[in-house]
């Protein structure tokens, strides 16, 4: 809003809201949280009273009683509504023509409202101390009242003497220098509109100046004798003028009175800011998720490739099995007679371990791989489905008309969005539980069924993983007799059954994280979670358990993921 504007605003509001008191102060959903919107509820009919703070829309408008804008509650806007309390608003004024207006309350409360775009700032004084400065650090409260306004030295539009243009300007630009130096918060379009009136490119020299004092004059007239507000639109922005204008692009609006052309701006800036932020919260949503669908297909194909050599591993495993006594002790790798195709196949091995642990695995990874290379084809095909979801998600904002529309591209957008997705509640149970380490976090797995395994990483983490987070239904697993850690599978559905498969890759998970990791076979006894206990004064990590069942696994974890968990 420039400084005309708001001079023919500033009477138009003391008409409506003189003796109205403010009911209640709010915040507009905060675009820039340093520079609120505040919305002053008045005693109806009045309305509400918007002051914008926003950097890239400094203003204010008043809005019918019907039309008020949500807001929240903020303690700056509480905090001012204290200050206000319950007086009467007394006057609206703009003591020059300047970006600057003042709001007086009954008993001396001020409050100077400066809509300068490089710092909107919001001003209460009472007595000449500052009571509040917004946004915070514009000012500091205590004895002296706000700064002053840049340019206060200079006149304004109205005082400014028009007989003071040099005779010697000779250029379009060296009007608009002068104009700009010698006039308090003057407007750029109105140095063009002077420019126009003057008709200054087509005259002479010797008559130039003359025709600037003319148009100058005529520009203020109207602009003291007028009534109505003007409203054009220029590269998206809605610009406010207290004159018709004729230059600037664009095709003027003409509203009855300031008021109106005000809250017309209003309505359009924060459907603007409203627009931009859902589309700053999609594009960030968005490309989280990008990334992360790009780093699981990734995974996916790596995972896809290794399930499809499930057959050569197989066939690995069966010849190392027929020929398992020509493997040589430490050996890296091995060449043997391949029956199916002919010829030699060489087949890498595990130096660490036996030709039989060698042949146990490779079948162990045939098996794995003929079991998922159908869930690794399906969730892959699921991952390149959502990004090109959120690729066409992200063209529709970008296309968005207005905030609504973008606001329900989001909406559409919240399912595909792993961000959105609420956390499990056994990582809320770490969070709030008491006595727990800040670094508190069991390992994390997937096994088959897509079932979670969590598992303790040290005594108290292990109590709080057994006594806090599992619930009676879920299946807790354990070595026996050795020591390790603490191992639960979260189940959703006590009544359904756990599959064998997820049930041997638990247990293998309790082998792995226990004293016997080094065993080739480990007994691991599992149960519900209802069946575990605790003895008043056992030491943390210790606990005893009833109707167990036991398992004998091969110590270790699911192939895709590391020893951290996730």
């Amino acid at each position: 809003m420039n400084a005309p504007f708001l001079s023919r605003l500033a009477p138009a509001l003391q008409a409506v809201l003189a003796g109205k008191r403010l009911r209640y102060a709010l915040a507009r959903s905060p675009f820039e949280p340093a520079a609120p919107v505040l919305l002053l509820r008045m005693e109806p009919p009045a309305g509400t009273l918007v002051l914008s703070l926003r950097r890239d829309a400094p203003g204010l408008a008043l809005l019918a009683e019907g039309e008020a804008p949500e807001g929240e509650k903020d303690p700056r806007a509480a905090r001012l509504a204290e200050i206000v309390g319950e007086r009467a608003l007394a006057r609206v004024v703009a003591p020059s023509v300047d970006r600057s207006v003042r709001i007086d309350w009954d008993g001396g409360i001020a409050m100077r409202l400066d809509l300068l775009p490089s710092r909107p700032a919001l001003y209460l004084t009472a007595a000449g101390r500052l009571l509040l400065a917004l946004p915070e650090g514009v000012a500091r409260g205590g004895e002296e009242g706000p700064p002053p306004l840049p340019g206060a030295e200079r006149p304004d539009l109205v005082r400014f003497d028009p007989e003071t243009i040099p005779a010697e300007i000779a250029s379009e630009e060296e009007v608009r220098a002068f104009l700009r130096g010698a006039v308090r918060a003057l407007p750029a379009e109105w140095s063009e509109e002077v420019l126009i009136r003057s008709y200054f490119k087509d005259l002479p020299a010797t008559e130039r100046r003359s025709a600037l004092i003319g148009a100058w004059k005529d520009l203020v007239r109207e602009h003291a004798e007028g009534r109505a507000a003007y409203a054009r639109e220029e590269r998206g922005r809605i610009h406010l003028s207290s004159v018709r204008l004729l230059s600037g692009g664009g095709a003027a609006v003409e509203f009855a009175s300031p008021i109106d052309a005000a809250a017309s701006w209003w309505r359009r800036s924060d459907d603007e800011a409203r627009l931009g932020a859902a589309r700053r919260r999609l594009r960030s949503a968005l490309n989280g998720e990008r990334k992360r669908l790009r780093r699981l297909t990734e995974a996916l194909r790596a995972d896809l490739a290794g399930a499809e050599r499930a057959p050569l591993r197989r066939k690995q495993a069966e010849i190392l099995s027929i020929h398992f006594r020509d493997v040589e002790k430490g050996a890296s790798s091995v060449r043997l007679p391949d029956p199916y195709d002919g010829g030699e196949i060489e087949i890498p091995l595990d130096p660490t371990e036996s030709a039989r642990r060698n042949i146990e695995r490779l079948f162990q990874l045939a098996r794995k791989g003929e079991r998922g290379a159908e869930v690794v084809r399906a969730r892959l095909a699921d991952a390149e489905k959502r990004a090109r979801a959120i690729e066409a998600l992200a063209a529709e904002a970008e296309r968005a008309a207005g905030a609504e529309e973008a606001e329900a591209v989001l909406e559409r957008a919240r399912p595909l969005l792993r961000a959105e997705e609420k956390k499990p509640a056994w990582r809320e149970k770490v969070r709030k539980g008491k006595d727990v380490e800040p670094s508190a976090r069991p390992r994390s797995y997937v096994v088959s069924g897509g079932y979670t395994v969590l598992v303790g990483r040290d005594d108290k983490e292990n109590d709080l993983l057994t006594l806090k987070i599992a619930r009676p239904g879920d299946l807790w697993f354990h070595a026996e007799q050795a020591a390790g850690s603490h191992v639960v599978l979260l189940r959703d559905d006590p009544k359904k059954p756990v599959p064998k498969e997820a049930l041997l890759e638990a247990a293998a998970i309790a082998a792995r994280y226990s004293k016997a990791k080094h065993a080739s076979k480990v007994p691991v006894i599992y149960t519900e979670k209802r069946y575990v206990r605790k003895p008043r004064g056992w030491p943390p990590g210790k606990v005893t358990c009833e109707r167990e069942k036991m398992l004998f696994v091969e110590p270790g974890l699911p192939e895709d993921q590391d020893s951290g968990g996730r």
